[in-house]
């Protein structure tokens, strides 16, 4: 998770051991305190949406939720992957040469493949929807329309829709 960065490691293996005086480091302590962590639990959530793993889905939104994140934060993260499945599916319809994707999606090989992936399985009408409505979500969290602790079962009811013109459209 650190790569090479032995000080960064250092950091997070110091704190963990501070909070954890007297007791074995438990993954639960891991998840809450490291930063980097709680970035891969909203890439995990966010797989098993659109791999159709709705109960996992909601379950890893509900511990994130009762781990301080935010529903802006969780619609953040969920938008920003949308908003790379849009552009690696234009990209690839462009006919970009897959070696460049990853450096015009910023982003790793292994991550540019499975967006890739993923964006062939919906269209770019789906995609859009589905980025229009989690902005509306975002609305209604901060309207306070949407409680936080329903956002995983909200987004679950919007990609739901969107799988279902999805799958009219092949």
């Amino acid at each position: 998770l650190v790569g090479n960065n032995l000080w960064v490691l250092n950091n997070e293996i110091e704190k963990l051991s501070l909070y954890c005086t007297n007791r074995v480091v438990e993954s639960e302590d891991v998840l809450k305190l490291v930063a980097f962590s709680r970035e891969m639990t909203v890439f995990n959530a966010i797989d098993a949406l659109f791999d159709n793993r709705d109960s996992e889905f909601l379950r890893i939104i509900q511990q994130m939720i009762e781990k301080d994140s935010t529903g802006p934060y969780l619609i953040t993260m969920l938008s920003r992957q949308v908003r790379l499945l849009l552009i690696a599916k234009e990209l690839v319809e462009d006919k970009v040469n897959k070696s460049d994707i990853p450096k015009r999606l910023s982003v790793q090989q292994w991550l540019a493949d499975r967006l890739i992936r993923v964006s062939n399985r919906y269209s770019q009408e789906v995609l859009i929807n589905l980025h229009k409505s989690l902005l509306q979500c975002d609305i209604g969290i901060k309207k306070g329309l949407i409680s936080e602790e329903s956002i995983g079962k909200v987004v679950l009811e919007v990609m739901g829709l969107t799988r279902h013109k999805s799958a009219g459209n092949e």
